[in-house]
């Protein structure tokens, strides 16, 4: 019985299935693995906001000190708009971001990109008042000279059905 669980923990950790987190090796002090914030953009925009340069200055100091440690930055975008806009504004989105932290000291090497537009959005885009948290730079922290966790490109109309934002909002009333 031992066998096959241990089978079938290798079989899970080289599909993608277990945490990349679970593989690494224990982080530096004042640092874990993982999430470690995120920039929100205004709508069709690809400036750096004033209130993420604190964020983005502690982020770049942790990589200076740490040499051990990349990061991988992931851009989005809301669904407004096509997906081939879409895919230029959070490249876009992706260098202004990287482009700091570079100007900070950060090796480039250690900056790791995603480009997931409206792919794989963290709210429904049904709802205006949901679209300005897909516009985003996702900010994640790993181990250098590990593969960068990367999310999986989920391919399919990302766009809501019609009345789909009414009837969220009218089950977030009850």
């Amino acid at each position: 019985m031992r066998y096959v669980l241990v089978f079938l923990y290798l079989i899970l950790a080289n599909s993608g299935w277990a945490a990349p987190a679970d593989q690494y090796p224990p982080p530096p002090d004042g640092i874990y693995w993982g999430w470690q914030g995120e920039v929100l953009f205004d709508f069709d925009k690809a400036q750096l906001s004033e209130q993420y340069i604190p964020l983005l200055t502690r982020l770049a100091d942790s990589l200076r000190r740490n040499s051990n440690v990349s990061v991988l930055l992931t851009g989005r975008t809301d669904n407004t708009g096509n997906l081939e806009y879409n895919r230029r504004l959070s490249l876009k989105r992706l260098y202004i971001i990287r482009d700091y932290l570079v100007r900070q000291g950060v090796e480039l090497a250690r900056l790791h990109t995603q480009n997931l537009a409206e792919q794989r959005p963290v709210s429904i885009d049904a709802c205006e008042q949901d679209r300005p948290r897909n516009r985003r730079v996702d900010l994640a922290f790993f181990p250098a000279n590990y593969p960068p966790p990367y999310s999986e490109i989920k391919r399919g109309d990302t766009k809501p059905y019609e009345g789909e934002c009414e009837e969220i909002e009218e089950a977030l009333r009850k």
